[in-house]
């Protein structure tokens, strides 16, 4: 049975990417089988997700794909891999279809990536929030980053009100600061350096409780699919050629007749 975890956080510019990159880097290179997914359309995130795990990562958009395919999708890794990581887009509650609202459907277990560079015990009042904006949110806790030192680290694990829900930090380090542009990260196969800050990430995870062995993680129910709906006759190839368009992996099998 699979592992899974939605990485969230309170706002973009957190790290979420380095978290969800890093984390699958460090399973993939112990052998696990890993599948990593992108909340929303995205198109730099998950070519970086896609490197670190070594699979396609696909989006989850239930305003654009709808709860069935999302459904089918994480039903399909869950049934092959050892690890699903699923990375939240922007804050963990925004937008038609949120980060929070993907893990509330799937019963995804949240871990909130904060920058702490700028705050003590400030930090737990905003793991707080996250955790109880919402009723029920299903949620591991929180990973500090961009910490100081030891020293910060540890004001920032007493702010968390439950000990269970400290996931550890990463620290503020040249070696995980990624090639960035205007649009956000570079694509990886433009970067000389994309594998060295992927294992850096892992590094750094590895020291942490959120680097513990896949043993030790709580089993996730995956969702139970309903079969794909087929297609209508005249998108089925040879009953009509001049009509038919190769599926995207952003799109919805259509369910009516034409």
């Amino acid at each position: 049975m699979a592992a899974a975890l939605l990485i969230g956080a309170p706002a973009s510019g957190h790290g979420k990417t380095t978290v969800a990159a890093g984390l699958a880097r460090l399973h993939a290179r112990r052998g696990a089988r890993v599948r990593c997914f992108k909340c929303g359309p995205d198109f730099l995130d998950p070519l970086w997700l896609e490197t670190a795990s070594g699979h396609a990562a696909d989006p989850l958009d239930l305003w654009i794909q709808g709860e069935a395919d999302c459904a089918r999708r994480l039903a399909d890794a869950a049934a092959d891999v050892d690890l699903v990581v699923v990375e939240g887009a922007m804050g963990l509650f925004d937008g038609d279809s949120s980060g929070a609202d993907v893990a509330a459907a799937f019963d995804l277990p949240v871990l909130a990536v904060i920058d702490a560079s700028a705050m003590a015990a400030t930090f737990g009042a905003v793991a707080h929030g996250l955790q109880t904006w919402r009723a029920s949110l299903p949620w591991a806790g929180v990973l500090a980053n961009r910490v100081g030192g030891e020293g910060h680290a540890a004001m920032l694990q007493r702010a968390v009100r439950d000990p269970m829900h400290w996931h550890g930090h990463l620290p503020q380090s040249e070696a995980l600061r990624w090639p960035e542009r205007h649009l956000g990260l570079t694509m990886p196969s433009e970067s000389p350096e994309a594998s060295r800050a992927l294992d850096a990430a892992a590094d750094w995870l590895e020291r942490t409780p959120l680097g513990r062995a896949l043993a030790d993680w709580p089993p996730w129910r995956a969702p139970v699919a309903a079969p794909a709906a087929p297609l209508p006759r005249c998108l089925r190839g040879a009953e009509s050629p001049s009509h038919a368009t190769p599926r995207s992996r952003f799109s919805t099998p259509p369910t009516s007749s034409c």
